[in-house]
């Protein structure tokens, strides 16, 4: 796990920063395009799980995430260790499509 967390960071902080963040329409379209791929990866992931050991909330949350347009900070919190490990893999998949970790709904935080 601490390998994980040692690589994404690694990711993250190695990916340039974009000439066209300036750009109103360019930060537009990649939101949507992120959205369009988490979407994408979360409904593989879901597939490859079957459901097994992924909880109503923890799924239900990543969809009302998606039907914001993944505007809204939905806090997803993987309770499980099937849900940990599906966490991980759409996270990986997104930061390798290019996208930030602070885009990625996955938080676990007691308040």
């Amino acid at each position: 796990m601490l390998r994980l967390l040692i690589l994404m960071a690694a990711v993250t902080a190695a990916a340039p920063a974009h000439a066209a963040d300036a750009d109103p329409e360019y930060n537009r379209a990649w939101r949507q395009k992120k959205c369009s791929l988490y979407e994408g990866f979360q409904q593989e992931a879901a597939a490859r799980f079957g459901g097994a050991g992924l909880g109503t909330a923890f799924l239900e949350a990543q969809e009302a995430f998606i039907r914001s347009g993944c505007t809204k900070r939905v806090k997803v919190c993987p309770a499980s260790p099937q849900e940990l490990d599906f966490a991980n893999i759409v996270s990986l998949q997104m930061i390798y499509a290019g996208a930030t970790g602070s885009f990625l709904p996955f938080e676990c935080r007691k308040e």
